[in-house]
């Protein structure tokens, strides 16, 4: 689109400059038999065909501002203690584990709970009852279930975080989130 816009103003820039030069001609008057004498030209301007070229550069300058420059697909490369990496990784797969682990513990539980809730009421005779303990048997488990979700993603956010507090300020690194591609580190790092 930008380029389009481009070889649109050149071409309004060269426009402009043929019909300056074609005015110039233009302002010649002519005898009865169509020969122009230099009695008859008008005086030129000599600054103004300065000024309209000064004028077309400035154009262009401002045409140039709002281009932009083609994206660079490499990337500087990144220096890496993997020592330090390994480390950070170990520590953020093991929290990880961890945190899994205690939130299926947990939605066992509630699967395990609900199951009894859901045994109890239907051994209930009374309508009303059996409803009423049936309807709180899983509101309880849509509740218990979206907040382990709430705390496991809160939970996985904060062990992320951690893993790139660590890569900064511990192993010294300049990756950042951005720089990864397998979420530890892009394959263009050297390592120390």
């Amino acid at each position: 689109m930008k380029k389009v816009f481009l070889i649109a103003f050149i071409c309004l820039a060269l426009i402009l400059v043929a019909s300056f030069v074609f005015a110039q001609d233009a302002s010649t008057t002519t005898i009865p038999n169509n020969v122009p004498t230099a009695t008859q030209q008008k005086p030129s301007k000599p600054g103004l065909l300065k000024n309209m070229n000064q004028n077309i550069k400035n154009g262009l300058k401002n045409i140039k501002k709002f281009t932009t420059k083609p994206v660079t697909t490499s990337k500087p490369k990144v220096n890496v203690d993997v020592a330090c990496v390994q480390d950070a990784v170990k520590v953020r797969e093991t929290a990880l584990v961890a945190a899994f682990k205690s939130n299926s513990e947990k939605m066992i539980k509630a699967h395990e709970d609900r199951l009894a809730a859901l045994i109890n009421a239907w051994a209930l005779t009374d309508k009303t009852a059996k409803n009423k303990a049936l309807e709180e048997a899983w509101t309880n488990f849509k509740k218990t279930t979206n907040e382990l979700a709430k705390t496991q993603k809160t939970n996985v956010k904060t062990i992320w975080d951690a893993y790139y507090k660590t890569l900064k300020e511990t192993c010294k690194s300049t990756i950042t989130k951005d720089d990864v591609k397998t979420n530890d580190l892009n394959l263009g790092a050297t390592a120390q």
